[in-house]
């Protein structure tokens, strides 16, 4: 998730400043929560006419305090929490084989089965394909989730048989292990592809009785079938000549721009009120390189210092209580870390 829901969640003023050099942008006071950076008691208060070019100041201050705001956000978070999702980078299913795999359907692929947790994805960065005849063989991605977007097919150029081609993506593949359409049930991926009447190299998904982290989250099997969605689909340990490396990690703030479905609307106040404040004491600071004492504000040097101080002290201090604080069952990329204490016990000598 892209996290939009920052960037409307403050505005930059309720009203127009004239005495600026340069002009409003669109939607200056757009503010989903009601609060702006010209706020008078908790943002930048301009009340003098200044010539000076504000609504960019006041624009590139909002845009640092979102950015600022998350990568804070998302400290507090792990600094408070461990992270629940086991760690793993590398190849699912093998690239040795020995031969090829006898296969009669027309389509050939993996079906990844995930294990529904909230925030965490599974991230592909390659295709690897292996099959007995050189070609142009096209991966589809498709879900049992009915709102899932497939991604664009991507195109596997096979130059030698018997080999394992790699295939960089331009765009890499996201696949959400969590749907709110698939609670009752299993969320499923299928990465196939039509074989063309050739076979597929002999390899397996896993190995030797091995357990790589992403066996936590979730299943993978091989499966050959009529259509590319594994309708009729024969599942094994086999991999049916395909691979992917990929890597697991989750969005640790996605739960926060659907705050009010979760009855937690005053995180998502909260936010927004650590962003004014952080975006207000950012302005302050473009005034100072700005001016050396600047006449816009009506306050002297040292007291802009001083709010400044104050603005971002109360900004960090509300992130932290966000993170003091995140609902019950809104993420699950998070779990409580170990408790540090210990007991006396009596030992026998």
């Amino acid at each position: 998730m892209s996290l939009a829901c920052f960037d409307t969640l403050i505005g930059l003023s309720k009203v127009d400043y004239p005495c600026f050099n340069d002009a409003a942008p669109a939607g200056y006071s757009t503010s989903s929560s009601g609060y702006h950076l010209t706020d008078t008691d908790h943002g930048l208060s301009i009340i003098e006419a200044c010539a000076f070019n504000g609504w960019a100041l006041l624009q590139s201050a909002k845009a640092q305090a979102i950015l600022e705001t998350k990568s804070e956000l998302r400290a507090a978070l792990r600094n408070r929490y461990d992270g629940a999702i086991t760690p793993f980078s590398g190849v699912i299913a093998q690239l040795t084989k020995t031969g090829y795999q006898a296969s009669s359907k027309s389509f050939l692929g993996l079906r990844i089965r995930t294990k529904n947790q909230k925030g965490a994805k599974l991230v592909i960065k390659k295709l690897y394909l292996g099959m007995s005849v050189a070609g142009n063989y096209t991966v589809t991605v498709t879900s049992n989730d009915p709102l899932f977007v497939s991604p664009a097919p991507v195109v596997v150029t096979i130059a030698a048989a018997n080999t394992m081609t790699e295939k960089v993506l331009t765009t890499q593949i996201e696949l959400p292990l969590f749907s709110r359409t698939c609670e009752g049930t299993y969320l499923e991926y299928y990465l196939s592809f039509a074989r063309n009447g050739a076979l597929p190299v002999n390899n397996k998904i896993t190995c030797c009785g091995a357990s790589p982290g992403w066996m936590k989250h979730l299943t993978v099997s091989g499966f050959e079938a009529a259509d590319n969605i594994a309708t009729d689909g024969a599942f094994s340990s086999m991999a049916y000549g395909m691979a992917i490396d990929s890597y697991l990690a989750c969005e640790e703030l996605d739960w926060l721009c659907e705050a009010e479905e979760l009855n937690a609307y005053h995180v998502k106040d909260v936010i927004a009120r650590a962003q004014q404040m952080r975006g207000a004491a950012i302005a302050i600071s473009g005034l100072i390189d700005e001016f050396s004492v600047t006449p816009c504000t009506g306050y002297q040097l040292d007291n802009l210092n001083s709010r400044r101080t104050a603005l971002n002290m109360r900004s960090s201090e509300l992130l932290t209580w966000i993170s003091q604080n995140v609902p019950y069952g809104v993420t699950d990329c998070f779990i409580c870390k170990p408790d540090g204490s210990f007991n006396r016990s009596k030992t026998l000598v």
